[in-house]
C-alpha cells in the first residue's frame, strides 16, 4: 500500500513539472519566436505526457506501460543528452591540443 501510494505522489508530481511545460510553450508562441520552435514541439510533447501522468496518477495499476513508457523515455533523453556533452567536451578537448601542438 505503502509502494502505490508512493507511486502516485510520484506521478502528480512529475506530471505537474511536465504539465508546468506549457508555460514556455505559450510565451514562446505568443511572442511567435521562431528560434524556439524545435524546443517548443519536443516541449509540449512532454506537456502532454505529464496530463497523460496525472490521469494514470488514479490507478497506476491499469496503466503501467504509460508509466513505463514515461520512464523509458526520460532515461533515454537523457542518456542523448550525456552522448552529445561527451562528444562536445572530446572535440573541445581535441581543438585545445592541436592549438597548443602548433
Amino acid at each position: 500500500m505503502r509502494r502505490e501510494r508512493t507511486l502516485k505522489v510520484v506521478l502528480v508530481l512529475v506530471g505537474l513539472i511536465f504539465s508546468a511545460g506549457v508555460f514556455p510553450v505559450a510565451e514562446s508562441l505568443w511572442h511567435q519566436n521562431q528560434s524556439m520552435y524545435t524546443f517548443d514541439m519536443m516541449l509540449s510533447l512532454y506537456v502532454a505526457l505529464g496530463i497523460f501522468l496525472l490521469i494514470a496518477a488514479r490507478n497506476p495499476s491499469a496503466n503501467r506501460s504509460l508509466i513505463a513508457f514515461a520512464a523509458w523515455s526520460c532515461w533515454l533523453i537523457v542518456m542523448g543528452v550525456n552522448v552529445q556533452r561527451w562528444k562536445e567536451q572530446a572535440s573541445a578537448a581535441g581543438a585545445t591540443e592541436g592549438q597548443s601542438g602548433s
